[in-house]
């Protein structure tokens, strides 16, 4: 090319040395690495946040499906190695009776056996048959009766003590609805064969002389329902314990006189299944 060469002469291609770039600095390579750099380092920490918070995440849910899973297994171990009620069982109860018969309300007991089938777990329905003291009662009742006839003014001293009871045979249906914690409810209704027992011993005196005494026996009997419910807790699978209320509602024919009592009954019972 001639000396003093013209405008359009080819640019030379600038060649990059260790000391070119020593010459030039740091920033000889350009901001473009750099920036690139820190590009891909935002990029790479906006991806570990985003991990995290999923890993994070995906914990909380695998903690709260475990929790749940222990809870739904713990219920169902207690369900099933304390509740499991399918089976023959007998009940024995005591406790105290409240009556309209007399003004005096008196201790009571009775005795229950049958059997439950599982009906869709917790609930279990059974037949049952049973035996129920409702109450005793005994008292005394003195009289005195002055009267005159043609021999002259007597008085007639009398006394009766006073035996009463009243009991039933029960056949029914009973109900156990077992709750978490080995707590449960039962019910149960029935028919029942009712009983009122009446013993009276009479003795007296005639102007102080013994008479003759006498013992009268009496017996009324009713068909009626009973009915009553129940909560208590089961300590093993073959022992549990409860408190009871059951009701009572006999009506007896007395001399042509329909007499309705009512026994209103509350027991501690202890059951035994196997």
């Amino acid at each position: 090319m001639p000396k003093g060469g013209s405008a359009h002469e080819p640019r030379r291609p600038v060649l990059l040395t260790c000391s070119s770039i020593r010459a030039r600095g740091p920033s000889s390579l350009g901001q473009t690495g750099r920036g690139r750099r820190r590009v891909t380092a935002a990029r790479v920490a906006s991806r570990e946040r985003t991990h995290s918070v999923r890993r994070s995440s995906t914990r909380r849910l695998k903690n709260v499906l475990l929790i749940s899973a222990a809870i739904i297994a713990a219920l169902s171990t207690s369900y099933a190695a304390y509740a499991d009620s399918q089976g023959a069982f007998i009940q024995g109860n005591f406790g105290r009776t409240n009556t309209n018969a007399n003004d005096n309300n008196s201790s009571g007991y009775g005795a229950l056996g049958g059997y439950r089938w599982a009906v869709d777990a917790p609930f279990y329905l059974g037949l049952e048959g049973g035996y129920a003291e409702l109450n005793r009662d005994h008292f005394t009742a003195r009289s005195d009766l002055d009267f005159v006839d043609m021999s002259g003014a007597h008085t007639l001293a009398s006394q009766s003590r006073i035996k009463g009871k009243n009991e039933a045979i029960l056949l029914g249906v009973n109900g156990k609805w077992e709750l978490p914690a080995r707590y449960f409810i039962t019910v149960h209704a029935g028919v029942a064969r009712y009983r009122n027992d009446v013993r009276i011993r009479s003795t007296g005196t005639l102007d102080g002389q013994p008479t003759d005494g006498s013992h009268d026996h009496y017996r009324y009997y009713d068909t009626s329902y009973y009915a009553g419910v129940g909560f208590g807790y089961d300590f093993s699978p073959q022992l549990g314990v409860s408190f009871n209320y059951d009701h009572y509602a006999p009506r007896y024919d007395v001399a042509g006189y329909k007499y309705k009592a009512k026994f209103d009954s509350y027991t501690a019972g202890v059951e035994f299944r196997f």
